[in-house]
């Protein structure tokens, strides 16, 4: 639905109306459904019709954009179906001009009100149809609407034409009406039912006259609402799980019904209840029906009955025990299940054929369902240990653990699991062998930064594209004082709780990141339209900055104290550390002044309520957090401004003037990951600075301590010095020192002359890199990202290279004249006078030092050393001369875990140039360390196994000669694990293979991954494999002779003269799992589910993980 109503257009008359699937008892149950689809579409409004079938079942059109007119289309009503009325839906708050509203002298909440009510043209269309009408107000209000007729003409004669309007409507469009007194007379001209009440401007049911104050108590609904009509009770669960889309902040427990229709497959589900003293009480049936005088039955809809009870809760927070807490959070509380149990127990009498089923749907996410067996000894006090009081206190006092708990209700009737989540990550049957979390996954990790803030902008550089959903994680400090962050994942709230992210059983299974410490969170959020009445200065503020629940949890927390990160919708990355509490609430305090009431209880929702009452803005709001704390742009946005710490917050600050010289830095520069070789932090540079628009510049340094490296991300030369002070702030990071320089040009215009300059770089821009890089110790290198793609390195000799001799008869040294500011001013003439050849000035650079292309272009075609006789477009030397020449592996960043850096290595597969089908890579890593490296994929020359033979090749193998080079990798490093890549391929359905042996190696591929390795002196802990759907797959072998043994057995040999399979590739994979561990790190086609695999593998491996229908809580 999410891009459906993003990709709505207006409705021309005369189109077809595509009808949904899903039919309703009542036309207020398919305004409901359409309501909940609108959901926080907000930008827009949207319109549908609700037909009525020949059954008496009520349906609802695809909604699409308002359109321009508001006639009907009774001529392309499908047959067998009448127009029983309209649904409208309208834009949010935050649409609203506000100079407009100022115009009209509406408060705030007049201006929800104009929303919250039909439009005059709606009103007027449904009093000239007689047509009932359904308003979606706003994302938590729903409306209907149904006139009457005699009534309905004076309030028409009042609204008048859409040509010539009343004076009613008229009065409204000047201000001089409010939308209140259309209320109130729209209620006197029909039926005006709030269906959906948004807590604040009216209870739910009928509109009799004016606004009373809430909060109000909760009575039985006189229209009780229900979801569609389905063929099981199951699905009519899973669509009550789907809606439970609203998390509170208080503990609150609610329960429904599923009701059958007697003699018929028919199912449906009522509206959730909160629990309560009195009435609804869990489970009360009073609270949703009446019951007959005549009868003694409730008044259930047509012949339905009951069939099953519906139970969820939410926000757990202070649980008074631990057990009784985890049961809240992931399962459902003692007593609270004895009520089913209880009421199954007691109906032998009305009905002895049938118990009541239960469907739970946790606080964490999962959907189970719960059959008690007849007759279970379940809560029976006669039976020791199983009475209610004795449950309650042996999980009070240990006796009796969680799980133990889950396993007796699993062993007291039947327990399924119908939606997955971290706990409960198996669907179907629960036995008495269960463990939460049994195929709990570790969290992957990026790799390692210098900071927490550029590992905060590596995770923006990782958010999903388009997705509707927000996203989160934690940021993690090392042992040895460097950071990790948790890839992004989903998250349900903003100011979501550490467990979200590592559930308390990652440390009891050993997947908490070793040696790590939390430091920080972060959170990205969805733009959208607001509920809230802002200018568009402040709505833009609202929007980018982090939310009230976010800001106040950071300062109440206990314990720890944690930065909190925000990846804004405009592109800023904030980041924010809480002061002290009553700074705060000072500060804040006079933000709000009298009116905003200081004095009273300062929470998340009070400070919420007084930015919708307008009393705080979000602009004094952001103010008052920057003098409580620690308010710091990492990255920065026309709305923030650059990346600085802000003590004074504006809105859209204009850039800072420069009067003389050059900008100097206010911030830490962003920078690479960690690399243990200078030319891969290099190319990591050079790969994120493509598509410049101008010349730019950054300097690679180098760890003293650790011998790592990390890049800076360029920034504009603008013609300026390479001064350090551009870049960093202060002195450069602890125990770093410059090693590098790095150049990138900016774009350059097609079809260019192979002797234009600007297939390299301006001279001038070659001559300040040339200072920047001199030293008393000679010239470090410099690196040129190329327009075209190709990346070079310039180690430029200290000396001239053209010896001379002095008046002695003495060679004289003399400083190397390449590129000096007189030779760089008298080549940039040249190229005013078309007299400047970039050839030749290649070769003379080619002379002056050492010219190394490191990524090939079209132009710079040749990798490798530039000689003096280069020339462009050169034909490019084979893989095997260039190993020969530089037989040094690109690799990748460090990782904390070697797995992460295999996911890294198949990432990077994905932009391959090569065309060769299989690739290999492997894991290096520094004992001792939580340090680990892939090698860049290697492309596979052709004959088997020859990029992995090269890779682990041995002074004493006997391909090894001058041209076949041992590898060469950085001191300190070993190899320890092997990968196998598969180019992608089969991007549509029909092209991919659901044959086992496309989707997995052979047994003669592992052993040549792992026991033909160990043979040669390696420690291999893991084989990687890359499927070419995209699947990571990880075996960890045990170097048993029972491995060895399967590992060479061929597949197919013969028996008795003739050929027969003896190892097919589905039994050498259960096998293998058997001996071995073998897990999926990352699903995709054909390996659905990550997980450790077992005996049951090729059923485990079709299971695909359910995900969450539940979008992120509104905390705006």
């Amino acid at each position: 639905m999410d891009e459906q109503l993003q990709q709505l257009a207006p409705t021309q008359s005369g189109s077809a109306l595509n009808l949904l699937e899903r039919a309703f008892l009542s036309a207020d149950d398919a305004a409901r459904f359409a309501h909940e689809q609108i959901g926080r579409h907000r930008n827009r409004g949207y319109y549908g019709y609700i037909l009525q079938r020949n059954d008496q079942r009520f349906v609802i059109t695809d909604l699409t954009g308002h359109p321009v007119s508001m006639t009907s289309h009774h001529e392309v009503i499908p047959d067998n179906h009448v127009l029983h009325s309209r649904f409208y839906s309208h834009p949010a708050l935050s649409t609203l001009d506000v100079a407009k509203v100022t115009q009209l002298k509406w408060t705030v909440e007049d201006a929800a009100t104009s929303l919250l009510m039909f439009s005059v043209d709606e009103l007027r269309n449904s009093l000239q149809s007689g047509l009932p009408a359904y308003l979606s107000g706003a994302e938590n209000s729903l409306i209907g609407f149904t006139p009457d007729r005699p009534r309905a003409l004076s309030l028409l004669a009042q609204l008048g034409t859409e040509a010539a309007p009343g004076v009613f409507a008229l009065g409204l469009k000047k201000g001089t009406i409010k939308p209140e007194q259309f209320v109130e007379e729209a209620a006197a001209a029909g039926d005006l039912q709030v269906l959906v009440s948004n807590g604040r401007w009216r209870p739910r049911g009928r509109i009799t006259g004016p606004v009373v104050a809430g909060p109000w108590a909760r009575s039985v609904p006189e229209r009780v609402s229900f979801g569609a009509v389905f063929q099981s009770a199951d699905e009519a669960a899973l669509d009550r799980y789907a809606k439970d889309t609203e998390l509170y902040d208080e503990e609150r427990t609610w329960f429904g019904f599923i009701l059958k229709q007697q003699g018929k497959e028919e199912y449906i589900a009522t509206e959730r209840v909160p629990v309560s003293d009195g009435r609804d009480k869990l489970y009360s049936l009073r609270s949703l029906f009446g019951i007959s005088r005549k009868t003694g039955d409730y008044h259930y809809p047509e012949s339905f009955k009951l069939h099953a009870f519906y139970y969820s809760r939410q926000r757990v927070k202070h649980a008074r025990d631990p057990a009784r807490r985890w049961l809240a959070h992931h399962f459902i509380v003692p007593r609270d299940l004895f009520v089913v149990v209880y009421d199954s127990n007691k109906r032998p009498v009305l009905d002895p054929d049938r118990v009541i089923p239960l469907y739970i749907s946790t606080q964490d996410g999962a959907l189970l369902k719960y059959v008690p067996r007849k007759g279970t000894k379940l809560f029976d006090n006669d039976t020791p240990g199983m009475g209610l009081e004795d449950i309650q206190k042996n999980l009070a006092s240990g006796v009796l653990t969680p799980t133990g708990f889950v396993r007796v209700v699993a062993n007291s009737g039947v327990l399924q699991v119908m939606r997955t989540n971290v706990c409960w990550d198996s669907r179907g049957g629960v036995d008495k062998y269960w463990q939460s979390s049994m195929n709990l996954q570790r969290r992957t990790l990026g790799p390692v930064f210098l900071t927490a803030d550029d590992a905060a902008l590596h995770v923006r550089s990782q958010l999903p594209s388009g997705s509707a959903k927000a996203f989160g994680g934690v940021i993690l400090k090392r042992a040895d004082g460097f950071f990790v962050a948790t890839d992004p994942i989903a998250i349900l709230r903003e100011d979501f709780d550490i467990p979200w992210v590592f559930p308390d059983e990652a440390v009891t299974l050993g997947q908490f990141p070793a040696g790590c410490l939390i430091i920080a969170r972060y959170r990205s959020r969805v733009p959208r339209e607001l509920p809230v009445l802002l200018s568009t200065v402040d709505k833009e503020v609202y929007l980018n900055m982090l939310s009230v629940d976010v800001v106040c949890t950071a300062f109440i927390r206990e314990g720890l104290m944690l930065d909190e990160y925000f990846l804004a919708p405009d592109g800023a990355t904030i980041r924010y550390r809480a002061g002290l509490w009553a700074r705060f609430k000072a500060d804040l305090a006079i933000a709000l002044g009298t009116s905003g009431k200081p004095g009273r209880e300062l929470d998340a929702a009070s400070i919420k309520e007084q930015i919708y009452l307008g009393l705080l803005s979000p602009t004094d709001w952001v103010k008052s957090l920057a003098k409580s704390g620690y308010l710091q742009v990492v990255s920065g946005s026309p709305l923030w401004g650059s990346a600085r710490t802000v003590t004074e917050f504006a809105a859209y600050p204009p850039a800072v003037a420069v009067t003389s010289g050059y900008a100097r830095a206010v911030a830490e520069p962003a920078c690479s990951p960690m690399y243990i070789r200078e030319q891969d932090a290099a190319c990591f540079a050079h790969e994120r600075a493509r598509n410049r628009s101008a010349t730019g510049f950054g300097f690679i340094l180098k760890n003293a301590r650790t011998g790592a490296f990390i890049a800076t991300l360029p920034i504009d030369m603008q013609g300026a010095w390479l001064a350090y002070d551009r870049i960093f702030p202060g002195v450069l990071p602890s125990s770093h020192v410059t090693s590098a320089i790095l150049l990138c040009a900016g774009q350059a215009p097609q079809n260019l002359s192979d002797d234009d300059y600007r297939h390299f770089l301006s001279p001038m821009d070659v001559s300040l890199a040339r200072d920047a890089a001199r030293t008393p110790q000679g010239y470090k290198p410099i690196y040129v990202s190329c327009a075209d793609g190709a990346l070079l390195r310039l180690s430029l000799s200290p000396f001239d290279p053209d010896l001379s001799l002095d008046k002695f008869g003495q060679y004289e040294f003399k400083d190397n004249p390449f590129a000096t500011l007189e030779r760089a001013q008298r080549d940039w003439r040249d190229i005013g006078e078309g007299r400047f050849r970039l050839s030749s000035y290649i070769q003379r650079m080619a002379k002056s030092g050492e010219l190394e292309v490191l990524v090939t272009s079209a132009y710079w075609s040749r990798k490798g050393k530039v000689g003096q006789s280069w020339q462009p477009r050169m034909p490019s030397v084979s893989v095997d001369e260039q190993w020969a020449n530089n037989p040094a592996p690109a690799l990748g960043p460090i990782f904390h875990h070697p797995d992460d850096a295999a996911l890294y290595a198949q990432s990077r597969l994905r932009s391959h140039e090569s065309q060769t089908t299989v690739h290999a890579s492997a894991i290096l890593s520094s004992p001792g360390s939580y340090s680990f490296v892939a090698l860049e994929p290697i492309a596979d020359p052709g004959s088997p196994n020859e990029a992995i033979k090269r890779i682990f090749r041995i002074a004493s193998d006997a391909s090894t000669s001058p041209r076949n080079r041992l590898p060469r990798f950085p001191d300190g490093y070993t190899l320890v694990a092997s990968h196998q890549l598969l180019l992608a391929a089969g991007t549509t359905p029909a092209e991919r293979s659901d044959a086992t042996d496309a989707n997995f190696a052979s047994a003669a591929q592992v052993h040549a991954h792992t026991h033909a390795l160990k043979a040669k002196g390696f420690d291999i802990n893991a084989y990687y494999y890359s499927t070419r759907y995209g699947a990571l797959l990880k075996y960890t072998p045990t170097y048993s002779a029972s491995e060895r043994t399967l590992l060479l057995t061929q597949p197919v040999q013969l028996v008795e003269g003739k050929w027969a399979t003896v190892l097919s590739t589905d039994l050498f994979i259960t096998r293998l799992a058997d001996i071995g561990k073998l897990q999926v790190l990352k699903p995709a086609y054909f390996w659905n589910q990550a997980r450790r695999l077992g005996s049951d593998w090729s059923l485990r491996r079709q299971q695909i993980p359910d995900v969450s229908p539940h979008p992120t809580r509104d905390e705006l």
